[in-house]
């Protein structure tokens, strides 16, 4: 029995598979997901920031290390 590369989501989007990623998905049961929690989870992502970084842009004509 030959097994079936598993298409990931970042091939798809990288590949315009799109259409087979979720066709995969469907055959192994997996549903539509609920947006609401979807938008709760992508909202409590957060990318860290260099330990040295603010999370502001300096004003303009402002010195650094203040």
């Amino acid at each position: 029995m030959a097994t079936v590369a598993r298409l990931t989501l970042s091939e798809a989007l990288a590949g315009d598979r799109l259409s087979e990623f979720v066709e995969q998905a469907e055959a192994e049961g997996i549903g539509p997901a609920d947006r609401a929690q979807f938008e709760g989870l992508l909202g409590r992502v957060t990318a860290p920031q260099p330990e040295d970084q603010t999370s502001r842009l300096p004003a303009h004509g402002s010195k650094r290390g203040k």
